[in-house]
């Protein structure tokens, strides 16, 4: 199992009876309102709705379940198990719910009105359901403000590093690199980290800064994203493929995400002045067809990222 101590230190999501969190200073009396909450039969309905999330959930994703600290778990629970466990009399332990895969977890604490979210910013498929469900439960999901400026944080350092390390350098159309390739990558996905390896996904490639650095300042997710899409030196055809075999081998979903949106920039003809493939010349056409038979391998349905760019039929 994972490392349950790391991951309660990553970013989080709260699903809770309120749609953000209550300022301090607020005219309101959230605490009377939390106590009531807390009361039966209030608090076995909220916990009910929780249970509700986290059973649906299962439908689509594998889960471990655990009632003590993660010590032990409960592989895929029946539905009267895992109601059980989230209904049982006179809760005393924190519930943890880990979609392993994903390696995203749950918590609920016992007398908490909430339920946490670890580690989904990246997982948006996965957060987007329980968003559904969550507000089919009449639940509300939300991040804390120091949580949002945290992973603004990341990104904004970066898309800095990026643009220091790659100043005066330009891409095969001959527009500066930074502004060009590797701010349209980023444009192309969504979450935070997605964000972060884009503007970093070519640094240890293409530049010199080291990789215990990039470590230091954007620990070993990040890290191990950026220097799987790394490949050392120029690749024939047939080794670029083979490269990207590996990645998606690697079950690196951030790392395949970002890749897929690196490929579809890639593949866009405009930027070489062309109006369709045919209208390339030889070694640009050659590239292209190279990074088309690339994102087949990695996103054949063409799902990945919303602007369609690459034919699959």
């Amino acid at each position: 199992m994972k490392d349950i101590d790391a991951m309660l230190q990553k970013p989080y999501y709260i699903i809770d009876i309120v749609p953000g969190q209550v300022p301090e200073n607020s005219p309101g009396q959230y605490f009377a309102v939390e106590e009531f909450f807390l009361k039966e039969p209030q608090y076995n309905s909220l916990r009910e709705k929780f249970f509700n999330v986290i059973l649906k959930l299962n439908c689509y994703y594998d889960i471990s379940v655990s009632t003590d600290y993660g010590e032990n778990w409960v592989i895929n629970p029946s539905p009267d198990e895992l109601r059980h466990i989230f209904l049982q009399k006179d809760p005393v332990l924190p519930v943890y719910v880990l979609e392993e895969s994903e390696e995203v977890l749950l918590t609920l604490n016992t007398g908490d009105t909430y339920m946490t979210v670890y580690d989904a910013d990246y997982h948006k498929g996965l957060i987007g359901m329980i968003f559904a469900f969550a507000v089919s439960q009449g639940l509300h999901v939300w991040q804390t403000k120091d949580n949002i400026r945290e992973m603004e944080n990341m990104v904004e350092r970066a898309k800095a590093l990026a643009k220091e390390m790659f100043q005066g350098k330009t891409d095969k159309s001959g527009v500066d690199y930074f502004e060009g390739h590797l701010s349209s990558v980023a444009m192309l996905v969504e979450s935070y980290e997605e964000k972060t390896v884009a503007y970093l996904h070519d640094i240890l490639e293409d530049t010199d800064y080291p990789e215990d650095e990039l470590r230091k300042e954007f620990g070993d997710r990040i890290t191990d994203a950026v220097y799987l899409l790394t490949h050392r030196g120029e690749l024939d055809e047939k080794g670029y493929l083979e490269y990207i075999k590996r990645l998606k081998a690697s079950g690196n979903g951030l790392a395949i995400k970002v890749k897929v949106a690196d490929l579809t920039n890639n593949s866009d003809y405009t930027r070489f002045g062309a109006n369709t493939p045919d209208d390339l010349n030889e070694e640009d056409r050659k590239r292209y067809d190279k990074y088309q038979k690339a994102l087949r391998i990695l996103d054949p349905y063409g799902y990945m990222i919303s602007i369609w760019t690459h034919d699959v039929r």
